[in-house]
């Protein structure tokens, strides 16, 4: 960036990815590639958000993007799912990715590794989700939870011991309610 003339634009940004990964020779031989996914912010002209793979660059005109994990059933499936909601607060969003990247880790081959969320601002300002275990542990608590009732919704059990099963969910649901809302991670 230090030889594009200012003022840097989302355009000009774009042209040094793409030629920085024209001179990337290792990438033509590279069956993994390179993916990256790629948030743009310049004061005052706006935001972009590009997605990379191997040397072509894109511009990501969903509301969300994942790279790495090829064409994952899983998470075509669970991403719609988890996303009906049309505008989420940074932190809810990065609280959703950092669920479809441990499911990713979980259950897609080759997944794996650390994960680290970051949330940049229109301000060019960011936050760092760095390893977020109790994000993940929060998040797994009450998967294991809504497995149980869903179980239980379909075994022939006394109403009473569903009833309880149901309770532990919504309590669980309603304690940890506020941390996700408060940013206590």
């Amino acid at each position: 960036m230090k030889l594009v003339q200012r003022p840097f634009t989302e355009s000009k940004i774009r042209d040094v990815i793409e030629t920085v990964l024209s001179f990337m020779d290792v990438l033509d031989n590279d069956s993994d590639g390179l993916h990256l996914l790629c948030g743009i912010v310049v004061q005052p002209s706006g935001m972009k958000f590009l997605k990379t793979e191997r040397k072509i660059v894109s511009e990501v005109h969903s509301r969300f993007d994942y790279v790495g994990v090829g064409d994952s059933s899983l998470l075509r499936y669970l991403a719609p799912l988890l996303t009906q909601r049309p505008r989420y607060k940074a932190e809810q969003a990065c609280y959703l990715g950092i669920y479809l990247t441990l499911q990713a880790k979980r259950y897609v081959d080759g997944c794996g590794g650390e994960t680290d969320g970051i949330i940049l601002k229109k301000n060019g300002s960011s936050t760092v989700f760095s390893s977020p275990y109790p994000i993940e542990q929060a998040l797994l608590k009450m998967e294991f939870l809504l497995g149980r009732v869903a179980t239980f919704f379909f075994e022939d059990i006394p109403e009473s011991e569903f009833n309880d099963h149901l309770r532990r969910f919504t309590e669980s649901l309603q304690s940890q309610r506020p941390d996700f809302h408060r940013n206590r991670f």
